[in-house]
């Protein structure tokens, strides 16, 4: 369950995705599995190509991830849930 307030709630997950950014590095695992919780909220607010470009994003990342990774197989139902 959720309040609703995805307005509220990206500015407070895109501050950890940029200190992760600046921690590791924007290619990281770390940083593509951030991705997708904020993605989820742009798609909420009605900002679907910007959502589809965080999980693309992530997904392009985590292709280095080895076979049916769980990271993985989640941005992939994510993103497939989206399209």
């Amino acid at each position: 369950a959720h309040l609703g307030r995805f307005a509220e709630a990206e500015p407070i997950m895109r501050q950890p995705l940029a200190t992760t950014v600046r921690r590791v590095g924007p290619d990281s695992v770390e940083v593509a599995t951030s991705k997708g919780p904020l993605a989820g909220i742009l798609e909420h607010l009605g900002q679907i190509e910007a959502a589809e470009a965080l999980f693309r994003e992530a997904r392009n990342t985590l292709q280095q991830l080895p076979g049916d990774h769980p990271s993985k197989v989640s941005n992939s139902c994510s993103l497939g849930h989206l399209l």
